[in-house]
């Protein structure tokens, strides 16, 4: 005789041995593979995006003269010039307070940036990202001719760590892009072998 359920009352379910059964995604769709490459592109785009903000902040530093010891210590050092001479190999150094203290060359700015004062242009020419303190800036072609151009240098603060964040967004998107692809590939090939069992 079938056992009569209550008015009101939910029917009983009937569970196997090791409880209900869980639903596991399987990542067998080849349209995986189109996500780990937009995540992996993705990140890339934004990593990129976060460090070339950091920029904004060398654009944006007040321009000081070349005259004096600059203070750089814990930010960045960017050399600005009045006129390009791009026919000319003009090389920049930064010298600190020590009477025996070495000339730092300041290596050849990374990309063309230039920055307003007094509505006046200045075009980028070398950067340190890790500047110090006190630190003489010369600039001076290597022909030994007469140089009419000025030079001027910025102190950049947060460039390197700013730097780092998209770096990091950009190498942890990829990383997890190649994860899921593979997990996508080990998937698809243990469907194939549980389908030719």
């Amino acid at each position: 005789m079938a056992r009569r359920r209550l008015p009101g009352t939910a029917p009983q379910r009937t569970y196997a041995r090791h409880g209900p059964r869980r639903h596991v995604i399987r990542l067998v769709n080849p349209l995986w593979y189109l996500a780990a490459f937009l995540l992996a592109l993705g990140g890339q785009v934004v990593g990129t995006a976060v460090a070339a903000g950091a920029w904004d902040g060398v654009r944006d530093a007040s321009l000081l003269s070349t005259t004096e010891p600059i203070d750089a210590g814990d930010a960045s050092l960017a050399v600005y010039t009045d006129i390009l001479q791009p026919d000319r190999d003009v090389t920049c150094t930064a010298t600190g307070p020590d009477d025996d203290a070495e000339p730092i060359d300041i290596p050849e700015a990374p990309l063309e940036l230039t920055a307003t004062s007094e509505g006046a242009s200045w075009y980028l020419i070398g950067f340190l990202m890790e500047g110090r303190d006190e630190l003489t800036v010369a600039c001076e072609p290597s022909d030994d001719a007469g140089d009419s151009a000025t030079y001027v240098a910025g102190v950049a603060e947060g460039v390197q760590d700013r730097a780092n964040v998209g770096n990091g967004i950009t190498w942890l998107a990829t990383l997890l892009g190649i994860i899921l692809a593979v997990a996508v590939f080990l998937s698809r090939r243990r469907t194939r072998k549980e389908g030719d069992s």
